[in-house]
């Protein structure tokens, strides 16, 4: 499943759309700052995954400090998907919210 920046392709409604939010105290182990989430979609024109990842950027740092995958559906979509309907780990994983990859980088 490659996965493609909404920004890359529509980027004028990206600039206009794209949430953040502002911590104004250091929380959940994240500093003070300003975080944007960017939207990243599969473009595999065969792929139906209906999932969505969040590129979490964190100002003044060049690449995303986290990548949260989100599934839309509900979990008997991706059990039957993915064809993993006798593990319930991988059904969250894709259902999410999730961390893609596990690790937030702080530093």
């Amino acid at each position: 499943m490659p996965f493609q920046a909404f920004f890359h392709l529509f980027p004028e409604i990206a600039f206009a759309e794209t949430r953040s939010v502002t911590l104004l105290e250091p929380q959940y182990g994240l500093p003070a700052g300003e975080y944007a989430f960017a939207e990243q979609f599969c473009n595999d024109p065969g792929c139906d995954c209906r999932r969505v990842i969040f590129g979490v950027l964190q100002k003044g740092r060049r690449d995303p400090i986290a990548h949260i995958g989100w599934g839309w559906e509900p979990r008997e979509f991706y059990a039957k998907w993915m064809h993993w309907d006798n593990d319930p780990l991988m059904i969250d994983q894709c259902k999410g919210p999730a961390f893609e990859g596990g690790v937030i980088r702080n530093g």
